[in-house]
């Protein structure tokens, strides 16, 4: 059930966050460089540079929570029967924080709002955003309720999955 969700979930988050991750790359490059050769900073680079940071983590949430990668407490000693339930109970806490904080953020949000300075962007397109991949982790977490977590897909480098 998980594999067709992990593969796209690799395209897509995996995709986008990197691409935000390698653009914050490159303006950080062209930033120093112009700060270093030209003596002129890139305009706006420290506002575009946090919402590039804001599309990197927000985009990559999904991805970490479908691999169960999140920060767990392994050293907790419980029954083996009661494992499972822990896990459940922790994806159904985890799907309904994130389910609340896409509304609130939503909510927080007014509809006309002033734009970001210097580089007058609105930043309601990018709350939504932030809101819908909320809400992409918050469905990954109630999926993973009842489903495995996803095996890693094959590799040449690692050979076929186990």
């Amino acid at each position: 059930m998980l594999y067709p969700l992990d593969r796209w979930l690799r395209w897509s988050s995996g995709l986008l966050s990197a691409t935000a991750l390698f653009t914050f790359l490159c303006l950080t490059l062209f930033d120093a460089a112009g700060r270093r050769g030209l003596g002129a900073p890139f305009p706006g680079a420290a506002e575009l540079g946090a919402l590039l940071m804001v599309l990197v983590v927000f985009s990559a949430l999904p991805l970490v929570s479908v691999h169960g990668e999140p920060i767990t407490a392994p050293h907790i000693r419980l029954p083996i029967w009661l494992r499972p339930v822990m896990d459940r109970l922790v994806h159904l806490a985890s799907a309904v924080t994130f389910a609340a904080l896409a509304v609130l953020l939503v909510r927080q949000t007014p509809l006309p709002m002033e734009p970001a300075l210097p580089l007058q962007l609105a930043l309601t397109p990018l709350t939504r955003f932030m809101a819908g991949w909320l809400l992409l982790t918050a469905g990954v977490h109630a999926v993973r309720m009842f489903c495995p977590p996803a095996r890693p897909l094959p590799d040449a480098a690692n050979g076929p999955a186990p």
